[in-house]
């Protein structure tokens, strides 16, 4: 049998759990190159991406459906351009996320909280709408079956659906354990892949992160140019010990 829970995503008898009650103190990260991250504290700012640009072909999956409206196909583009977003993770230590979003080694994982993202779209809601929640899994199948259950639904319930999408991921994308950040344009502001947002790096960025398997020398060379180029406090500045190894003292008798 079936679970209910199973398809709750687009269940639209009951609301969709976009963050849970205590989810704005939860801790989040994001892996990223250095340019980046110097890019990020030289402008002060937090930069979300055209979702429509993201590699999975599962990503905006409901605006890829052959959505039906009196009889005719409806083409969705218009609202897969205005829709740009963000990822982190909740996973603090990953050899995955580390081979996967720094494959030369030279990458860095910043860390921050769901409250501060949540603070970045508290300041920007003139701008457009926003949503801040976690990625729920499911098996491909799972996600098929519960669309082809849907009954006829209404545009406003078709727009639900759409927003929900995006935070539905097949179970191969589980390791990355993802929160999101969207932000919805207004039409006339979707010329540019980017948008950015003003932050306080010093205070967005808890700290930072080298890969664990970055030459020290890069790590010194990088961290130099952090603390005397960009003021960014030393003792927030670390190298990751995923791969270190610190032998134990074992007695034989």
């Amino acid at each position: 049998m079936k679970s209910k829970d199973a398809y709750n995503w687009c269940d639209l008898q009951f609301p969709f759990p976009y963050l849970e009650k205590d989810d704005l103190n939860r801790a989040v990260f994001r892996f990223i190159s250095f340019d980046y991250l110097l890019q990020m504290i030289n402008e002060s700012s937090n930069y979300l991406v055209k979702t429509s640009l993201w590699e999975d072909s599962y990503e905006n999956f409901m605006s890829k459906e052959n959505i039906k409206y009196r009889g005719k196909t409806v083409n969705l583009k218009g609202i897969t351009d205005r829709m740009y977003g963000q990822c982190w993770t909740s996973r603090m230590t990953s050899d995955a996320l580390w081979r996967i979003y720094s494959p030369d080694k030279k990458g860095v994982r910043i860390r921050t909280t769901l409250n501060k993202l949540n603070l970045v779209v508290e300041e920007n809601r003139a701008r457009g709408a926003f949503q801040l929640g976690r990625v729920r899994y499911y098996s491909q199948g799972v996600m098929e079956e519960s669309l082809r259950s849907l009954p006829e639904i209404s545009k406003t319930q078709l727009v639900e659906l759409i927003n929900r999408s995006y935070f539905v991921k097949r179970t191969s994308f589980s390791h990355e354990s993802e929160y999101r950040l969207l932000y919805f344009a207004d039409k006339r502001e979707t010329d540019t892949v980017v948008k950015s947002f003003q932050i306080d790096p010093y205070s967005f960025i808890d700290n930072i992160y080298f890969d664990p398997r970055a030459d020290k020398s890069y790590v010194d060379r990088c961290t130099k140019i952090l603390v005397d180029a960009f003021s960014f406090p030393e003792s927030r500045i670390y190298k990751s010990q995923l791969y270190s190894f610190k032998p134990l003292d074992i007695k034989v008798v």
